[in-house]
């Protein structure tokens, strides 16, 4: 877990598959509330991680983007 897309420039620059990521762009940065996110959103995201992907968790919604793509467009979206 991070909140530093650095660590999906890698993955994608390296065309990596796995593992998956999951940032957390949120206002509230306690890890208590990390979890609680992440827990209560667990069964939503949990395929996606298994296969590889980037997992954002923003204040009012989930994006979930697909490992292997290009550093190109997680810079874009």
């Amino acid at each position: 877990m991070s909140s530093d897309t650095d660590f999906g420039e890698l993955l994608a620059m390296g065309g990596a598959s796995l593992p998956s990521l999951i940032l957390f762009r949120q206002g509230n940065r306690a890890p208590e509330h990390q979890a609680e996110t992440l827990l209560g959103n667990l069964v939503q995201v949990s395929d996606d991680l298994n296969q590889g992907a980037i997992v954002v968790f923003t204040n009012d919604n989930i994006r979930i983007r697909r490992l292997p793509f290009s550093a190109e467009s997680l810079r874009e979206g």
